[in-house]
């Protein structure tokens, strides 16, 4: 999604004859290690690497640019947030089922998010400790089985409804992986998720259970016998680098983690 095209789309992976696909913010990141940083200025640089790189290295951090029209959810408590959320989900689906059956692509529905899970999200730093930031209380995805059917999803999600926010996931920007997110306004005041993502990032970034319940059995061994590659590595290593401070990213652990993040979904693509 985003610019998904299955394995006709342009890569923002740098291939050099004879070598493995090296990605930019992966030789940026080798670059900042190696520096020689002497003892008193060495935490001011780290800390400047860090900011440099950091945007460009977390899946969590959202750089998209968000439309003036585009407005957070404003309840007073989270336990009326929650209370929205069923009709803010049945709301969702119908657009997404609508659209995927206009545009020949399938929907895979998912469950509220749970409270524990909820809180945990309120940690992360683009939420800010703000139950109102989170978006996907209420989410689903439209399986991308159609690619030359992107940007008409993404038209038709965005007529009928104002209050919108698209978020192209570029490869470059979150570890290899690319996919789409709109965040929308529903009549119930929350905001709610639709993904738009191929069945390979799906095979990729998706817990296993998810990915063999969204695609089946027989789509899963039809990616792994084109690619090679085992499902669900993405989401295993995302699960060691999301928890990683900005310094021990920059360690070799945790270069290789993103090198190897790269790798993999440079396979799938």
């Amino acid at each position: 999604a985003g610019l998904i095209k299955g394995k006709a789309m342009s890569r923002a992976i740098t291939e050099v004859p004879g070598k493995a696909p090296v990605s930019p913010i992966l030789e940026k990141a080798v670059e900042e290690s190696k520096k020689p940083q002497s003892k008193s200025a060495g935490s001011r640089n780290l800390s400047q690497s860090t900011k440099s790189i950091t945007p460009k290295t977390s899946i969590t951090k959202d750089t998209t640019t968000v439309p003036p029209v585009f407005k957070r959810s404003e309840f007073t408590s989270l336990e009326e947030a929650m209370s929205a959320a069923s009709s803010a989900k049945t709301f969702i689906d119908d657009i997404a089922s609508k659209v995927a059956d206009e545009t020949g692509n399938t929907v895979s529905v998912a469950p509220i998010k749970k409270l524990a899970r909820i809180m945990e999200k309120i940690k992360e730093p683009d939420i800010a400790g703000d139950f109102n930031n989170i978006n996907d209380i209420a989410r689903n995805a439209i399986v991308l089985d159609n690619p030359a059917s992107y940007k008409n999803i993404v038209e038709l999600i965005k007529k009928d409804n104002k209050n919108v926010k698209v978020k192209e996931q570029k490869p470059e920007n979150y570890m290899g992986y690319e996919g789409t997110i709109i965040n929308l306004r529903t009549p119930s005041g929350l905001n709610a998720e639709i993904q738009i993502v191929s069945p390979n990032m799906i095979y990729g970034k998706f817990p296993l259970e998810d990915a063999i319940r969204i695609l089946g059995k027989e789509r899963m061994a039809q990616i792994r016998n084109e690619t090679g590659v085992k499902p669900g590595l993405g989401h295993k290593i995302y699960e060691e680098y999301r928890v990683m401070t900005p310094e021990e990213r920059l360690t070799p652990a945790g270069l290789k983690l993103l090198k190897d993040s790269i790798d993999y979904y440079a396979k799938l693509r």
